[in-house]
């Protein structure tokens, strides 16, 4: 997921994942690392449905189960 994009709920089921962005002063800051059956999302996007400040990373060949919050509304 790219920054400014709306995030899905990622999980993990082989691989690693980041979540991470980018300060004023062109710091990269890793919030979240999801490993082997694990979950990452950028959490105000995913639930607010808006743009994110964050982005989500593969780190390596990764299978991710991807889960969109429209899916899991009843």
């Amino acid at each position: 997921m790219n920054l400014g994009e709306i995030s899905n709920f990622y999980f993990a089921n082989k691989g690693c994942m980041r979540t991470f962005y980018i300060t004023e002063n062109g710091s990269e800051f890793i919030r979240c690392l999801a490993m082997d059956k694990s979950f990452c999302w950028a959490i105000p996007s995913f639930l607010n449905q808006q743009a994110s400040n964050e982005s989500i990373e593969a780190l390596c060949d990764s299978e991710l189960v991807i889960i969109s919050k429209k899916t899991l509304t009843f």
